[in-house]
């Protein structure tokens, strides 16, 4: 199966340049029937003009993100200096409300195509 999801311009460079091994995402309707093998087109949402696809390799999934990062080194999730910068930069697109309700899930990805 093959969707559409939004990312921030950052972590679309981040997935370009190889930096950025697993998206993080939280466990909610957009992403609670992903399965391996499917493939993601996301679309830069400050340029809707670049999107990239990437094909799902493996699923990860946690009630929370600091959870998730006991398991998971936080820089194969894109570049960051600390573990706190990496929550910080997560919470400003989440908040500690939506993740406990939904979990969350990290999504290990292969780059297929930039179209």
């Amino acid at each position: 199966m093959r969707r559409q999801l939004d990312i921030n311009p950052k972590a679309f460079g981040n997935i370009l340049n190889g930096s950025k091994e697993f998206e993080l995402r939280l466990y909610d309707r957009e992403t609670w029937d992903l399965q391996l093998g499917d493939e993601i087109v996301f679309t830069d949402f400050a340029d809707r003009s670049r999107r990239l696809v990437v094909r799902v390799e493996g699923l990860l999934r946690y009630p929370t993100f600091r959870a998730l990062f006991s398991d998971l080194e936080y820089g194969r999730c894109g570049p960051a200096d600390s573990l706190e910068r990496k929550m910080a930069g997560i919470y400003q697109y989440y908040t500690p409300a939506q993740e406990e309700a939904a979990g969350v899930v990290a999504i290990k990805m292969r780059l297929l195509e930039q179209l």
